[in-house]
């Protein structure tokens, strides 16, 4: 995860002559809000290098639940299993989608929320 430079080479050695650097997005799958100071937040590796990232996390019928923008914050900043309002979300499963234009880069998943 993270921003990583690779330098390619074909089977002659002929290759770039510097390196290209790559932003890798690493997406938990779930995270535990339970204030235990383990896995409390959901943090999305490598985020901060899509200068236009959006962020929505939604319920299973779609209604999006939270939402967060380079633009609106600047930074990314770790989600921490509350809503717009501010409320805690209950025990299981939502989706979300991470969205950047400049990187024309669109992930979708299931994302879980466990308390245990």
């Amino acid at each position: 995860m993270g921003l990583h430079d690779i330098y390619v080479r074909d089977k002659n050695g002929c290759g770039s002559l510097g390196p290209v650097t790559v932003a890798v997005l690493g997406i938990p799958q779930y995270f535990t809000p339970n204030g235990d100071g383990y896995n409390d937040n959901w943090i999305l590796q490598g985020i901060n290098q899509w200068p236009d990232f959006v962020i929505e996390i939604m319920n299973m019928r779609g209604d999006i639940l939270y939402r967060q923008t380079a633009e609106e914050n600047g930074i990314y900043l770790p989600y921490t299993g509350v809503d717009m309002n501010g409320s805690a979300l209950t025990e299981g499963d939502y989706t979300y989608t991470i969205k950047s234009k400049s990187r024309q880069k669109k992930y979708f998943g299931i994302l879980s929320i466990k308390y245990d």
